[in-house]
């Protein structure tokens, strides 16, 4: 096993997750079945590394009956894999409030990121209203929200004021003051996050 994965044994509440971009569902079904396969042989391989399942970034958020059946396909194809031990965990994110239509019955993931974009944008694009219409459990919606000011983020309890804040509507919340390379750093505001979280 890789050294920099021993953490998914080291903390229970830690797992892997594979990536698997789907293009918004124009990438060949085929090719994201490849790669699926990959992350799940990883377990029956015996290397330790517990992938639990599969965020499928860039998922389709428009309604049309061709994209329905490309995310049930998805989804079926990480419930139905050995490959991501018995709990196994579909992740979405079309990055924006999909269609209610893509999050019902067999379309519907374990957790949808819902909002992918900048604090300003989450409060003036009228989110909260659109969120509570769309009219799915918090525990199966999760936000990204990024450019945070700096003056929200300061101390741990002016984050987790804004965490209360999305709290009603979204159950996995990520909150950052970055505004760039968002994926590849902690931030400076990194350890107030994690005392917001932990509080």
């Amino acid at each position: 096993m890789a050294q920099g994965c021993r953490w998914t044994r080291i903390i229970p509440e830690i797992y892997g997750i594979g990536y698997v971009s789907t293009a918004y569902a124009t990438r060949q079904y085929s090719a994201v079945l490849e790669d699926v396969l990959i992350y799940a042989k990883w377990r029956l391989d015996g290397n330790e590394l517990g992938i639990r399942g599969i965020f499928f970034d860039e998922t389709p958020n428009q309604w049309s009956s061709a994209n329905a059946s490309y995310l049930r396909s998805i989804n079926s194809l990480v419930k139905s894999s050995s490959g991501f031990g018995v709990e196994r965990l579909v992740i979405h994110n079309p990055g924006t409030i999909p269609h209610w239509r893509l999050m019902r019955g067999p379309c519907l993931p374990d957790i949808a990121v819902v909002f992918e974009a900048s604090h300003q944008t989450y409060f003036e694009a009228g989110c909260e209203e659109a969120l509570t219409k769309l009219d799915v459990v918090p525990e199966r919606l999760a936000c990204i929200m990024h450019s945070v000011p700096h003056s929200l983020m300061t101390a741990s309890s002016d984050v987790g004021s804004q965490i209360k804040q999305l709290a009603p509507l979204v159950g996995t919340v990520f909150i950052t003051s970055q505004s760039s390379d968002l994926y590849t750093s902690l931030g400076a505001h990194w350890d107030q996050f994690i005392q917001a979280v932990n509080a």
